[in-house]
């Protein structure tokens, strides 16, 4: 299965809005974090809503640590901020609270949930802005579909 993870920065909301498609792994969490931190626009103080329900993450409790190790490394990536998993599935609440209970030493609050109007408020944004973000994951979702389609 292949995958597909990409990103947009909304300085007007302070959100880094991410979405991720297929089988996910420690590599492409890390690749996906330097892309982001190459952006021009990019805020490590920006809050996180973060779109897993199409994704099959495959992370190890080694994984979780290591990537916890990378941030400590690269501080430049976090700064104070809130961050949303949205989940489907118990695989990826599992893999979102085991980075919430692995990373304590950084400064990302961490919730799953599995609406997107239960995000909003955790990342500081009112329900009116569910209509843009929604636009955006759909963008995404055609993008990735485009893009494994035979």
């Amino acid at each position: 299965m292949k995958n597909y993870i990409d990103f947009i920065i909304l300085k007007d909301k302070k959100l880094i809005l991410e979405y991720y498609y297929g089988i996910i792994q420690i590599e492409d969490f890390i690749r996906i974090h330097k892309r982001k931190s190459n952006d021009k626009d990019f805020n490590p103080n920006y809050n996180l809503l973060i779109d897993f329900r199409d994704a099959d993450i495959r992370l190890s409790k080694k994984d979780v640590l290591e990537l916890v190790q990378f941030h400590k490394n690269n501080p430049k990536l976090f700064g104070t901020r809130y961050a949303a998993h949205i989940t489907k599935t118990p695989k990826q609440v599992v893999a979102g609270t085991k980075f919430d209970t692995l990373n304590k030493e950084l400064p990302v609050k961490i919730k799953v949930f599995s609406t997107v109007e239960a995000a909003l408020s955790w990342v500081r944004l009112s329900l009116k802005d569910k209509d843009i973000l929604e636009s955006f994951i759909e963008e995404f979702k055609k993008q990735s579909n485009n893009l494994f389609e035979e």
